[in-house]
């Protein structure tokens, strides 16, 4: 899993609406060992956290969660946009996991495991150091999050995002570009949290994206209004103000290629000419659950089919 109109600027958030730091987020979840909790019953796995589970109701799953209190937040927070909420679960007043349902729905689609005393049966947890991550898999590599102003270090055979917020001063890696995924320099730089998120496809319905209006929201909260007609995809921000154009050309029934025409988004980060992958993952209802990358990054969001 690496770490999105068909949606550009869903991955580059930052450039079309309102910027929040990682460091601000990162505050939320700083976590210590409570102690007393019985962290067994909450393995880490590709598809969850003990009971926790990705495709779960999460009516069903918070009913299970009795030891803990939660908060609620964004699920802009752990790096999932489109909108929607996020609940951070603690216990004795400390952050122990996250769960991002999706938008408009009661289904799980991503889990962040914080605490640094959950485990994967392999010893993997949180404050694991990137020299101990590449003992158990020397061919991680690390990325950018442009949405997020972190990096990541992403292991795609177990379902693993390996969160680490830093700054340009205390980078894990060196870059040439945004788009580089590279070796990881800084060995005894700790993950803060992992994130494991929902991204199976489901071949069906697919055709409700072939034409028509969709919404999705930025981080200001104002929808982005997304029309496709034929190969020609425009994007009206903030009321119309802004528009982004851009070109589909689907290469199955539920996966497609967006090439970036042109933007007049303040600040926007891409050329014209990138392209940007999509998968679409999942169709409840309206709601369009999808996975797109962009030069070498992905990212997981949701938008909402309105006409």
């Amino acid at each position: 899993m690496k770490n999105i109109t068909f949606l550009f600027c869903l991955l580059f958030l930052t450039a079309c609406g309102k910027e929040k730091t990682a460091e601000t987020v990162k505050s939320k979840v700083v976590a210590v060992n409570p102690g007393s909790l019985d962290y067994s019953k909450y393995e880490i796995t590709k598809e969850g956290l003990g009971p926790v589970q990705l495709g779960m109701s999460f009516t069903e799953t918070d009913a299970l969660l009795k030891d803990f209190t939660k908060e609620e937040i964004l699920a802009y927070d752990f790096g999932f946009d489109g909108g929607g909420k996020a609940w951070l679960y603690k216990y004795k007043n400390t952050a122990v996991f996250g769960i991002v349902p999706a938008r408009d729905s009661d289904t799980i689609i991503g889990i962040a495991v914080i605490d640094h005393n959950l485990k994967s049966a392999d010893g993997v947890h949180p404050k694991m150091t990137v020299a101990e991550l590449l003992a158990l898999s020397p061919k991680l590599k690390a990325s950018q999050n442009l949405l997020m102003d972190w990096e990541s270090i992403i292991d795609r055979e177990n379902n693993r995002e390996f969160v680490f917020v830093t700054s340009d001063k205390n980078s894990i890696a060196n870059y040439s570009t945004p788009e580089e995924s590279v070796t990881p320099k800084r060995l005894d730089a700790p993950c803060d949290w992992i994130i494991i998120a929902k991204h199976e496809a489901q071949q069906s319905d697919c055709s409700i994206m072939r034409e028509g209006k969709f919404m999705y929201k930025d981080s200001d909260g104002d929808d982005i209004i997304v029309t496709i007609n034929g190969e020609a995809v425009t994007e009206d921000h903030k009321g119309g103000k802004y528009v982004l154009i851009s070109k589909i050309k689907w290469i199955s029934d539920c996966e497609y290629e967006n090439m970036l025409v042109m933007s007049t988004v303040p600040k926007f980060p891409l050329a014209p000419g990138t392209v940007m992958n999509v998968t679409i993952d999942k169709v409840d209802g309206n709601n369009i659950h999808f996975t797109a990358t962009a030069i070498g990054k992905s990212f997981h969001g949701i938008m909402k089919k309105i006409k």
